[in-house]
C-alpha cells in the first residue's frame, strides 16, 4: 500500500509506502480507516512459489512513532478469501468479502458487528440475496448516511464489474447501478467518498486509461434549488408590491425578504429539506405555501405563487351548510370551517365577526334570531378547535345585508351583472324559479371580517 498527498494547488505527491510494519512481501491492499485515522483495517494475501494461498484481514494502530505492527483478524480459514474490508463511520459494522462457505456464489459481501467501538467483532453475517449473487460482488464502501457502495459482475450493468449503490429496505437492500459515467463496458470497482462533499476515487479499467487498473477522481456538482413566485390580490389578481415574504426550512433555514412592485419575490433552498413560505401585507390575511426538495436528485426551480386575501371586506366562508329553519351546522359544513382554523392560526394577532345572512324569506324578527343563533353555531366550532373566545365575535344579520354581485359570482351565473345588490325587489324582478333559488342561496350565507389586527394573549 502506498499514500500520496494533494497539496493547495491540487499536485498530488509522489507515492511513498504506507509503512514497513503494514507492506510485506504477500499482497496488502484495501485499506479502510477509522473515523478518528488511529485505526486501519487492510487485506493481506498470501503469496509463495505455489502461488496465491487465500487473504485476511488485518487491523492495525496507529502511534505517534506510525503504524504499529498489525494483528489478524482471524474470520475464517487462512485458505479461503477474506478480504476488502470497510468500517462504518460508526465503528460497528466491518464490512467484508469473502468465498466462504454460505454464500451465494463466487465472492459475497459479509459483515461483522460490535456493540461497541471497544468490543470484539461477531460471527460473520452474510448480506443476502438483495446484495450478493451468483457471480462476484467485491470492495464494499460504508458511506456515513447509511449506504452501501459494491462492484459486481452478477447485477445487471454495463459490462464487467460495475458500481452499484445499496439502501437499506427493512431486512434487505435496495440496489441501484450508478449508470454512466461511472461505469463503463470494462471493470469499475474500488470506490470511496470524501466525507465533506460528494466527491471521491474509483479505479477503472476503461478505455483510454494509461493501462491496466487506473485511479479515477469523480466530483458531483452541488444541487441548486431556487424557488421563486409572486405575491397577488386573490380578487383582483395584481401583484402586491411591498409584502413580506419569509421563508421557514426544516433545516433551520429562516429567511426574509420582500416582493418587487411586480410582486415577486426568489430564495435559493438547500437539498433535503421542507420549506413554509409565508406572505403578509399590512390590510391582508396571512397566507402560506409548502415546498420539499427532498428526494430531489437535479437542480430545479419551485414556482410558489400566493394570493392574499384583503381584510378590507367581509369574506365569505363557502359551504356552510345549514337544515331549514334550524341553525345547527352539518357535518360537510367542516371542511369549510377548518379552513378558516387554518387562516386564524395563520393570523394569530387577528380578532373577527362571524356574521350569518338569511335570504329575506320570513320575518325579519324571526330572521335576526335564526341568524345569530346560526353565527353563534360558528364560533362555538370554532372555539372547540383551540381557537380563543376573545378573538371570536357573532352576529347575526338576517336579511338587511343582500349580496352585491362580484365579478366571479357574475362568471359563475351569466344572469347575474357585476355590481347587482340582490335585494328582495331584484329577486322577485327574476322570473326564473331556479335563478330566484340560486339569488336566495347567495344569500344565504356565513361571512367573517376583521375587526382587528393587534390582537396580543396576556
Amino acid at each position: 500500500m502506498f499514500i500520496t498527498e494533494r497539496n493547495a494547488q491540487g499536485t498530488w505527491s509522489k507515492p511513498q509506502s504506507v509503512s514497513d510494519n503494514i507492506n510485506t512481501i504477500h499482497e496488502e491492499g484495501s485499506a479502510t480507516l477509522s473515523a478518528d485515522f488511529n485505526t486501519m483495517y487492510f487485506s493481506r494475501c498470501m503469496v509463495s512459489k505455489r502461488g496465491k494461498q487465500g487473504c485476511q484481514l488485518y487491523m492495525a494502530k496507529r502511534a505517534e512513532q506510525g503504524w504499529l505492527m498489525p494483528e489478524a483478524i482471524n474470520v475464517a480459514h487462512d485458505s479461503v478469501i477474506v478480504a476488502h474490508p470497510s468500517l462504518s463511520d460508526d465503528g460497528l459494522t466491518l464490512y467484508f468479502v469473502s468465498d466462504m462457505v454460505g454464500g451465494y456464489g463466487g465472492l459475497d459481501i459479509w459483515k461483522l458487528t460490535r456493540a461497541s467501538a471497544s468490543d470484539n467483532f461477531g460471527e460473520p453475517v452474510n448480506l443476502g440475496p438483495s446484495i450478493n449473487t451468483s457471480a462476484n460482488e467485491m470492495f464494499p464502501f460504508a458511506h456515513p448516511d447509511g449506504s452501501l457502495y459494491f462492484a459486481s459482475n452478477g447485477h445487471p450493468g454495463m459490462g464487467g464489474l460495475d458500481l452499484f449503490k445499496a439502501m437499506p429496505a427493512g431486512s434487505e437492500w435496495s440496489v441501484e447501478n450508478m449508470r454512466y459515467p461511472m461505469n463503463s463496458p470494462s471493470d469499475d470497482f474500488g470506490i470511496v467518498f470524501e466525507r465533506d462533499r460528494e466527491a471521491g476515487y474509483f479505479s477503472s479499467r476503461r478505455a483510454k486509461g494509461r493501462g491496466g487498473d487506473d485511479i479515477y477522481m469523480f466530483y458531483l456538482p452541488p444541487l441548486i434549488f431556487n424557488m421563486t413566485g409572486k405575491i397577488t390580490d386573490d380578487k383582483t389578481h395584481q401583484p402586491i408590491a411591498g409584502a413580506t415574504v419569509k421563508l421557514v426550512g426544516s433545516d433551520g433555514v429562516v429567511l426574509t425578504t420582500t416582493t418587487a412592485d411586480d410582486g415577486t419575490y426568489k430564495f435559493n433552498l438547500r437539498p433535503n429539506a421542507d420549506y413554509v413560505v409565508i406572505a403578509s401585507k399590512k390590510g391582508y390575511l396571512n397566507n402560506k405555501g409548502k415546498n420539499t426538495t427532498k428526494g430531489e436528485g437535479q437542480s430545479k426551480d419551485f414556482g410558489q405563487n400566493i394570493a392574499l386575501t384583503s381584510t378590507a371586506k367581509p369574506i365569505t366562508i363557502p359551504n356552510i351548510f345549514y337544515d331549514y329553519d334550524r341553525w345547527e351546522l352539518r357535518p360537510e359544513s367542516q371542511s369549510a370551517l377548518d379552513m378558516l382554523v387554518d387562516i386564524l392560526n395563520d393570523n394569530p394577532n387577528i380578532t373577527i365577526e362571524l356574521g350569518a345572512h338569511t335570504d329575506s324569506r320570513g320575518s325579519e324578527e324571526y330572521n335576526y334570531d335564526l341568524s345569530q343563533r346560526r353565527a353563534q353555531s360558528v364560533v362555538n366550532y370554532l372555539i372547540q378547535k383551540g381557537i380563543v373566545p376573545e378573538r371570536l365575535r357573532a352576529k347575526g344579520y338576517a336579511q338587511t345585508q343582500p349580496k352585491v354581485v362580484d365579478a366571479e359570482m357574475a362568471a359563475r351565473y351569466p344572469f347575474l351583472t357585476v355590481g347587482t345588490t340582490l335585494t328582495p325587489g331584484f329577486v322577485e324582478s327574476l322570473g326564473d324559479e331556479q335563478h330566484k333559488e340560486v339569488v336566495y342561496q347567495i344569500n344565504r350565507r356565513t361571512e367573517f371580517r376583521v375587526l382587528r389586527d393587534d390582537f396580543r394573549m396576556d
